[in-house]
């Protein structure tokens, strides 16, 4: 019997902060420049310089501060990434998008 444990997404959101601030994980700003739906692959310009990223299964991902589907994520859309490094690329943890606002 497999038992599956369901993370209400404050509790996963402020475990990604923690292992944020503790320094486990990294943080990058920037424009999607690229993005694979199917592979949930996507590149970011940030820092004059491109990162590739892959999706975690779990990755949180957010809209305008609401929860998200990859889908919802579009070219020259402004994005925070929280990713873990590695050795097989960088791994999204989570993933935050904003639409400007013109007042």
């Amino acid at each position: 019997m497999n038992a599956t444990v369901h993370a209400i997404p404050e509790y996963v959101e402020a475990r990604i902060q923690r292992d944020l601030e503790k320094g486990l994980l990294r943080a990058v700003e920037g424009t999607l420049q690229r993005i694979n739906y199917q592979r949930r692959e996507f590149t970011v310009i940030a820092d004059c310089h491109v990162w590739t990223f892959t999706l975690d299964r779990d990755a949180q991902l957010w809209f305008d501060d609401r929860q998200a589907v990859l889908r919802c994520f579009h070219p020259l859309d402004q994005l925070r990434v929280i990713f873990a490094p590695g050795e097989r690329g960088n791994a999204v943890r989570s993933m935050y998008a904003w639409e400007k606002r013109y007042i």
